[in-house]
């Protein structure tokens, strides 16, 4: 993924961590994402025999916490790769499929 991002002059930080905020407070723990694109998409990448509910759990867990409206999870392993694209709505609270 961090060559694709290289080669396509596509911004981005690898193994992203921030201090996720519960009701306007900023905690004491810190989150990492693989991939945050250009300021905008976290980027969850993972290598296992199918998406379960767990990694879909921990993205959409990411999004709010960061308030990071595009979440993208992919897994390498299968025979054809696995791409799930998700839009979170801060106004109330909801995780899409797009």
């Amino acid at each position: 993924m961090e060559i694709a991002f290289k080669q396509a002059n596509i911004p981005f930080k690898k193994e992203y961590y921030f201090n996720p905020k519960f009701r306007g407070v900023v905690l004491n723990t810190k989150m990492r994402v693989d991939f945050f694109v250009k300021d905008k998409v976290f980027v969850e990448c993972k290598a296992i025999n199918e998406i379960g509910v767990h990694e879909r759990l921990q993205l959409w867990a990411y999004m709010r916490a960061a308030k990071i409206r595009i979440g993208i999870l992919y897994n390498f392993l299968p025979v054809m790769d696995e791409c799930e694209k998700y839009y979170y709505d801060p106004e109330d609270d909801s995780i899409g499929y797009f």
